[in-house]
């Protein structure tokens, strides 16, 4: 069974101003909807989940008929009736955060231009590292799934200024590249 934004809010209150899921009160008079509402009705929904990788990303998950789904996604489903056609952005950078004014529907490549800063960045700016063999700064930016070298320097805050340029001319988010 699909989920519908009528049966998500037969279920669950969403407050855009929090970003956060309370479950409704089921109807029936069986002894089981009596347990669920005992031990459901009125709580927070939603378990944080992390999504090992490169950033250890941590994820509001809430499960509906024990299927588990991205409580952004679930947002998006409640506020415009349909789930994104790609990927929601958490605006801010805090995957915690559902707010609705923190949440975007964007593509794959505009949610991978407001990216935080990777743990294992040593120079502390994306697409800005120390080349050994030519021992200057290399500055480099990915453009429609090309990486392009912005050259190299020997002053590491000329190459972090050429970087910024570039971010902004290829529509990188203001976020990108922050440290959380």
């Amino acid at each position: 069974m699909e989920l519908t934004q009528e049966r998500l809010k037969q279920l669950l209150i969403y407050n855009p101003d929090t970003g956060v899921f309370i479950w409704k009160k089921r109807q029936g008079i069986d002894r089981e909807t009596r347990r669920w509402n005992s031990r459901y009705y009125g709580k927070v929904a939603g378990y944080k989940r992390v999504d090992k990788g490169v950033s250890s990303t941590r994820y509001i998950v809430v499960s509906i008929a024990d299927r588990p789904f991205l409580a952004h996604r679930l947002a998006f489903l409640y506020m415009t009736g349909n789930f994104p056609e790609d990927k929601i952005d958490h605006i801010n950078g805090n995957s915690l955060d559902n707010r609705w004014v923190n949440l975007r529907a964007v593509t794959v490549l505009e949610n991978n231009r407001n990216k935080r800063l990777p743990r294992n960045n040593t120079s502390g700016v994306v697409g800005v590292y120390w080349h050994k063999w030519h021992r200057k700064w290399n500055a480099m930016i990915s453009v429609g799934g090309r990486l392009i070298s912005l050259g190299y320097f020997t002053d590491m805050a000329d190459a972090v200024v050429v970087r910024r340029n570039a971010e902004r001319e290829y529509g990188y988010h203001a976020n990108h590249g922050r440290v959380i």
